[in-house]
């Protein structure tokens, strides 16, 4: 009796897994973190409810004149930033009553940002973000520097 061995991987390339994905919920927007290659985050910040929308990374620390603040994406532990956050869309100026100057937001909806990273060391390390979804007639509570922990690659 004669015994055949196949060779799998001359059949095609090994089968794509998709990049496990890390959520965080809180005031009003999901934040999905995922892993696109070893060099690349994506990270999407999508409110939960239609007509909402987040600050432009570009908006100032303390907002303008108080009001707002400014969507961010860090890494730290196991990865450092290769290069800045970069995110999809193209902010927009809004006015705001009361204020002089206008304020500058991503359009309603979801951003992704994609963030270049480089290992840093040991360990899966963390995105930190910071962000506020607002509406024509709500603002909801910021959350400022929020760790989310990355699955090892």
């Amino acid at each position: 009796m004669a015994l055949t061995v196949v060779a799998l991987a001359a059949c095609g390339p090994a089968p794509k897994h998709e990049p496990a994905a890390v959520t965080f919920h809180g005031n009003g927007v999901t934040v999905t973190v995922t892993r696109r290659s070893a060099s690349e985050l994506a990270v999407v910040f999508a409110p939960d409810r239609s007509g909402f929308h987040l600050y432009s990374a570009d908006l100032p620390k303390g907002g303008v004149d108080g009001i707002g603040v400014p969507t961010s994406v860090a890494v730290e532990g196991g990865l450092r930033a290769a290069g800045p956050a970069v995110p999809s869309r193209s902010a927009v100026p809004i006015t705001v009553e009361g204020l002089a100057k206008p304020v500058p937001v991503y359009p309603d909806g979801p951003v992704t940002f994609a963030v270049p990273v480089d290992p840093a060391g040991r360990g899966a390390g963390s995105v930190v973000v910071s962000y506020a979804a607002c509406s024509e007639a709500e603002c909801l509570p910021p959350v400022i520097a929020q760790r989310i922990g990355l699955r090892a690659a």
